[in-house]
């Protein structure tokens, strides 16, 4: 894992209860279950993507493709991609 991806994965958003699952609910019609890893992940990639929209600089461009390619790599991939693709 990239040093970028490591620091992205510290500070995302999980809940603090003992929730195996989240519902997730994307734009593009995606809708379905998640541990809540893969949702913080797919909420900071849409975010990532936003920034990378509005305020186009390498530094962003890296952070969200560290984390995209950090997601690949996790057991929920193919959940992960469907909801932000």
């Amino acid at each position: 894992m990239t040093n970028t991806a490591e620091k992205i994965i510290t500070a995302t958003i999980v809940p603090e209860d003992d929730r195996k699952e989240v519902t997730v609910t994307s734009p593009n019609g995606y809708h379905g279950k998640m541990s809540p890893q893969a949702a913080s992940i797919v909420a900071c990639l849409f975010a990532f993507n936003s920034e990378c929209w509005s305020q186009p600089s390498d530094e962003t461009d890296n952070t969200y493709y560290g984390l995209l390619d950090y997601s690949r790599s996790l057991p929920e991939a193919d959940k992960i991609s469907a909801a932000i693709d």
